[in-house]
């Protein structure tokens, strides 16, 4: 009979949906944008849906800000992002260089249009 380890097993990441936002954020942050921003921005643009701001900004027009809103039971922005990155630092999620390369190549080409 095999011994088996003690303790849970380990998990396999390797079909986790977070690739795809920590892919985006490595992109983001390689153009330039701060890490927070970076993630923040990831998770916004894949996961939440638009709602009214809870807080205004100093100086923002009426109808100008924009809140998110992530879905029921994701908890918050800070606390997803910090998933995230954890996974990250810890080698749990690998995004795969290729698509990185790509989304900042895409990113870059958009970019200097403007």
């Amino acid at each position: 009979m095999k011994r088996r380890k003690p303790g849970r097993p380990p998990r396999d990441y390797s079909d986790d949906r977070d690739v795809v936002i920590a892919e985006l954020a490595v992109a983001l942050q390689t153009l330039g944008l701060s890490e927070r921003v970076a993630f923040d921005f990831a998770i916004a643009t894949t996961e939440a849906a638009i709602d009214r701001p809870s807080k205004r900004p100093r100086g923002a027009k009426v109808g100008l800000a924009v809140g998110y809103v992530l879905p029921s039971g994701k908890g918050g922005f800070p606390g997803r992002s910090r998933d995230i990155r954890r996974k990250l630092k810890r080698g749990k999620l690998r995004p795969n260089a290729e698509r990185v390369l790509a989304l900042v190549r895409l990113l870059h080409r958009k970019g200097g249009d403007g």
